[in-house]
């Protein structure tokens, strides 16, 4: 399943994907979580061996209890965290009520694993015309050793599940990915505190974007400098599609000629139709270069309405 986001369950009628295992009510424990986000396998570490058969000192590889997936090349003295060690991070939250999980699943075919939790510290956005952006915390770790445990926040637009930017800078919390768990109720509560100020300046200025009217013009310009497009075929094309989506879009009918039809005419290209598969879209939203794109669509529109 390289090419297809790997595995992921899903809680009730959300505005997510509908991919994988549907629940009605969030699970609570692990043994429902993690054979429904299909993460019941083990990391397991094998000694490494040259093609004459001699043992290579001071790696091993990680693989895949499961079937055998190399997961990664980590020193000999690097511990690998198994499943159930690395969600008890985030099981405190769930099972004292604090939060609830919305979805987990992995990608790079375990390589990363990820987790969605709802949680009633980290308030709802409601905008001026009563469209709601719902706002998760993104639990996220690694099997490869290519990131640190992480705590960070991600935002959907219910109308139509487009990802938004939350922060023109990184302000997810990281933490050392060991056996020693963070106190993570603590944790939340401040993040959440401090998430819930930066929403606040956000859907200020989503509002003023959202009562912001913007010319054709300003438009094409707008998308051509987010995604820096080229006086080429694609380019053009390209050009017109996200375009296209500004006055007819998901969810833009109600809001096409404002700037947020502008900005959600990007996002919606970020979230449902940018990379090769469900699999790199997340991927590249949640960690990689997309998220980039994300907080510089929204830093410009808002520059532009300023």
């Amino acid at each position: 399943m390289s090419h297809e986001v790997e595995s992921m369950f899903f809680v009730g009628e959300t505005p997510w994907h509908g991919l994988g295992h549907h629940f009605i009510e969030p699970p609570k424990t692990l043994d429902e979580i993690l054979p429904a986000a299909k993460l019941d396998w083990e990391v397991e570490a094998n000694p490494i061996y040259s093609h004459e058969g001699k043992l290579i000192e001071g790696f091993k590889q990680l693989t895949r209890s499961d079937n055998g997936y190399s997961l990664s090349v980590v020193g000999s003295r690097y511990q690998p965290m198994q499943q159930r060690e690395s969600f008890g991070a985030i099981m405190p939250l769930i099972e004292s009520g604090e939060a609830e999980i919305e979805t987990a699943g992995s990608l790079s075919n375990g390589k990363k694993v990820w987790a969605l939790l709802r949680s009633n510290h980290l308030n709802e956005t409601v905008l001026d015309n009563g469209e709601r952006v719902k706002n998760f915390f993104l639990w996220s770790t690694s099997h490869d050793s290519s990131r640190a445990n992480r705590f960070g926040k991600t935002s959907v637009r219910v109308v139509c599940a487009n990802t938004l930017s939350m922060s023109d800078g990184d302000s997810a919390i990281k933490f050392r990915h060991t056996k020693n768990q963070v106190k993570i109720l603590d944790t939340l509560v401040s993040f959440a505190t401090d998430a819930n100020q930066e929403n606040e300046r956000l859907a200020q200025a989503y509002n003023m974007l959202l009562n912001s009217k913007i010319k054709h013009t300003e438009l094409e310009q707008y998308i051509t400098q987010v995604f820096d497009l080229k006086d080429t075929t694609r380019g053009k094309n390209l050009l017109n599609d996200i375009v296209g989506k500004a006055y007819w879009g998901k969810g833009n009918s109600e809001v096409k000629g404002t700037w947020w039809s502008a900005l959600n005419a990007a996002t919606e290209h970020l979230s449902h139709e940018a990379g090769r598969s469900a699999e790199s879209r997340y991927q590249q939203l949640w960690f990689g270069a997309n998220q980039g794109l994300l907080n510089k669509a929204t830093a410009l529109a808002i520059k532009a309405v300023s």
